[in-house]
């Protein structure tokens, strides 16, 4: 079986490191601070917030984790909010009687799937959601706190939480920093993937939540580590590689965690099918036949973008820094700063690019090789 994995959450053996950030994550929540993690997309930020959790429930922290990157209107996030409470809870009895008392517009319910497990469905009530409700809501994690004796305290972990914006109609963002700023019992960790939007609600005065958790960013896994990792993922199926080789691949992927992961296993899968010794030629042949299988995609996404973002993605190829200058505008033959700095702007909330102090770049290592060959005249477009 293929040893590296990056379709899904890295789990059990497939997490490694993040060991410091862990410590200080657990230390900041269970102290009964707020706090903020900031991870471009791809490092991983999700799995670390699930191995913080498993350590935090054995040590009887309640964790409810909620993705606001499903949220789309107020109704959807009073259905989906209220089924997140229900199902990181292990007494669902003592939770449903919590949010029945509390919720008088919303009857949530517990069904049986075909194997027997339980399920949550949450049914609204032919009433108007409003504010009261939402407030009422947001109370709950600190109400199971404090019906519950059994567990130290409960700790939400919201996730993409700069997509809160789609509920600026009801002055979500205002509403929750009012509610959760009195709850004793209950801790908060906010996080996402869109640094610049998450640094401008935590870090400008005229935002509700400024000045008002704990900030952690994290970035690339640590190199030794990583090394590490893949010779034992490698050498468990028999596959030598050299260390160069091995950070050959790292470079590769740009030192993102999930690009890692699909390159190994690429090299794994090209290996074990050729049984040709691993090299940095065979990391090569890899890297062409990811591009081959993503071409459909890459070729979406370059293909929708304006000229002045095609332009900015190819300028970015090799030169990323100071891309508002006018040097690096007639360098790369380009209109204008506005442009560059609105095709910047947008392909960043795009996350096809990201920022990292001065330097800009693509944020997958392959679509930027792909973009690569499609100037050269050697790929698909």
């Amino acid at each position: 079986m293929n040893p590296f994995v990056y379709a899904d959450l890295a789990r059990e053996e497939h997490f490694f490191d993040r060991e410091e950030e862990t410590r200080y994550i657990m230390s900041t929540l269970t102290s009964g601070n707020n706090m903020v993690l900031y991870a471009p997309r791809r490092y991983g930020k999700t799995s670390l917030v699930y191995h913080v959790m498993e350590k935090l429930e054995k040590e009887k922290y309640t964790c409810i984790y909620f993705d606001f990157m499903k949220v789309f209107s107020v109704e959807n996030f009073v259905r989906m909010y209220t089924k997140a409470l229900y199902e990181r809870q292990n007494n669902l009895q003592k939770i449903s009687a919590t949010l029945v008392s509390t919720l008088k517009s919303i009857r949530p319910m517990v069904v049986f799937d075909d194997d027997g497990k339980p399920e949550v469905t949450v049914d609204i009530a032919h009433t108007p959601i409003d504010i009261n409700t939402i407030e009422n809501l947001i109370d709950v994690p600190e109400k199971i706190a404090e019906s519950n004796k059994e567990i130290n305290k409960v700790i939400v972990f919201f996730d993409e939480f700069q997509e809160v914006e789609r509920l600026k109609d009801i002055h979500m963002e205002a509403l929750l920093r009012s509610k959760i700023q009195f709850q004793a019992k209950t801790s908060y960790c906010f996080l996402g993937s869109k640094k610049h939007l998450l640094q401008d609600m935590f870090l400008n005065y005229k935002r509700p939540f400024y000045n008002s958790v704990a900030h952690l960013s994290i970035g690339p896994l640590a190199r030794e580590d990583t090394i590490k990792y893949l010779q034992t993922g490698f050498e468990n199926s028999k596959i030598l590689l050299t260390k160069d080789d091995i950070i050959y691949l790292i470079e590769k992927a740009n030192d993102i965690p999930y690009y890692i992961q699909m390159l190994a296993s690429e090299v794994w899968e090209y290996s074990v099918g050729t049984k040709e010794p691993v090299n940095t030629n065979v990391m090569d042949i890899c890297v062409k036949r990811i591009i081959k299988k993503q071409s459909g995609l890459y070729y979406e996404i370059f293909d929708r973008q304006t000229k002045g973002k095609k332009e900015l993605l190819i300028a970015l190829i090799n030169d990323g820094f100071m891309i508002s200058s006018m040097e690096f505008i007639k360098k790369h033959n380009l209109s204008s700063i506005t442009t560059v700095q609105n095709a910047a702007k947008s392909l960043l909330n795009d996350s096809i690019v990201e920022k990292d102090k001065d330097r800009w770049f693509i944020a997958d290592p392959f679509f930027r090789t792909y973009i690569k060959q499609v100037i050269n005249g050697t790929g698909l477009i």
